[in-house]
C-alpha cells in the first residue's frame, strides 16, 4: 500500500487578477485598487493569525505525520510577501526536510506544476496523494492514516472526501467552542488519487471546483474519524467584498452544529481546545478594530448593490 503524499498550501499569495479569491474581486480596475488588495491581503492583523497556525500548530502535525509517511508538502508564496513573514518561510523549509517552497513572482504567477513535481518526487510506477490545505485550518493526525487505505490501483483517478471534522473559533492560540462539521467535498484536505505511469504521464482526477467534484470524479466519502480543524477568526477573508457569505453568516451557521466531545477533540491532543464559545461582544468588538477602510469600503459597496437589486425586483414585481 503506497503511503505518498504531496500536499499544497498557497500562503497568502498575491493575484490581483485572479476571481479565485474575495479579496481579489475588488481590485482589478485601478491602480489605488491594487493598493488597496495588497494592503488588506498583506496587513498584520491578517497574517499574524495565519502564522501562529500554520508555523506553531499546523506545521508540528505534518511533521509528525513525516514520521509514518513519505510526505512532501509545497508552500506557494508571493515574492510581494512582507519580509517577515518570507523568513519564517525559509526557516520553516530549513527545519522541515519535507517542506518545500515554491516562490511565485510576477513573472510567474503560476509557479510550480505540482502534478510534475509530485512524479518526479515519487518516481514512476507510484501512486500519490494530493491534498490541499489552507494556511490557517490543521489536518488531524490520522488523516494521513484515513487516507493510505486508498492509494491503491482500484482508486486511482477518484477523489477522497474525509467530511468529518471539527469547526472552531480562533483567537490568540486557542481554539473557542470546537464543534462537529460533516462536510463532503469540503476543500479542506480534499484528496485526489493520483498514480505516475511507466512512461512518465500522471493519472488522477479531472479539475473541477471542490464543491462540484463528484460531478466529473468518483469521490469516496468517508467520515469515521475526526480528520480536520476548520477555523474562522477575524481576520479572514469572509467578510470582504461577499456580504451575503460573510464572517456574521457563517458564524451564525456555525452555532447550529451540535458541540464535540471529549473523545472528538482527543483526536487532535496537540490543539488547544476551549469548550466554552467565543464571547461574541469581544468577537465583534475586535472586528471593527480589524477592517481597515478598504475592507469597509468593499462590504458597504456590496450592502449598496444587494438594496439596488431588491429595490429593482420590487419594482418589476409591482409591473
Amino acid at each position: 500500500m503506497s503511503k505518498n503524499f504531496l500536499g499544497h498550501t498557497r500562503f497568502s499569495l498575491y493575484e490581483p487578477g485572479s476571481s479565485s479569491w474575495r479579496l481579489t474581486r475588488k481590485s482589478r480596475n485601478s491602480a489605488d485598487a491594487h493598493d488597496s488588495y495588497r494592503s488588506v491581503l498583506f496587513s498584520e492583523n491578517r497574517l499574524g493569525p495565519r502564522a501562529e497556525i500554520f508555523f506553531n500548530i499546523s506545521l508540528p502535525i505534518l511533521d509528525q505525520a513525516a514520521n509514518d509517511v513519505s510526505l512532501v508538502h509545497v508552500v506557494s508564496y508571493s515574492e510581494e510577501l512582507p519580509v517577515k513573514y518570507r523568513n519564517m518561510l525559509k526557516n520553516a523549509a530549513q527545519q522541515y526536510s519535507w517542506l518545500k517552497l515554491d516562490l511565485r513572482t510576477s513573472a510567474n504567477r503560476a509557479g510550480m506544476d505540482l502534478t510534475n513535481f509530485g512524479a518526479q518526487q515519487f518516481g514512476r510506477g507510484e501512486i500519490f496523494g494530493l491534498y490541499r490545505l489552507d494556511d490557517d485550518d490543521l489536518l488531524a493526525p490520522s488523516f494521513f492514516h484515513q487516507c493510505s487505505q486508498y492509494l491503491r490501483p482500484p482508486f486511482v483517478g477518484m477523489v477522497v472526501s474525509l467530511p468529518k471534522g471539527i469547526q472552531a473559533f480562533y483567537h490568540q492560540g486557542v481554539f473557542y467552542g470546537p464543534r462537529i462539521e460533516n462536510r463532503p467535498k469540503i476543500a479542506l484536505g480534499l484528496l485526489k488519487v493520483c498514480e505516475t505511469k511507466t512512461d512518465g504521464t500522471v493519472k488522477m482526477p479531472r479539475p473541477i471546483a471542490h464543491p462540484r467534484t463528484d460531478e466529473r470524479n468518483p469521490v469516496i466519502l468517508d467520515a469515521r474519524q475526526i480528520s480536520y480543524v476548520h477555523t474562522m477568526h477575524l481576520s479572514q477573508d469572509s467578510g470582504v467584498d461577499k456580504p451575503s457569505d460573510d464572517l456574521g453568516k457563517r458564524y451564525r451557521n456555525y452555532n447550529q452544529l451540535p458541540k464535540a466531545g471529549k473523545s472528538d477533540l482527543g483526536q487532535i491532543p496537540s490543539v488547544n481546545f476551549n469548550p466554552e464559545d467565543f464571547p461574541v461582544s469581544t468577537k465583534y468588538a475586535a472586528m471593527k478594530t480589524h477592517f481597515n477602510q478598504a475592507s469597509l469600503r468593499a462590504l458597504l459597496t456590496g450592502a449598496v448593490r444587494i438594496v439596488k437589486r431588491k429595490i429593482w425586483l420590487l419594482g418589476h414585481s409591482i409591473h
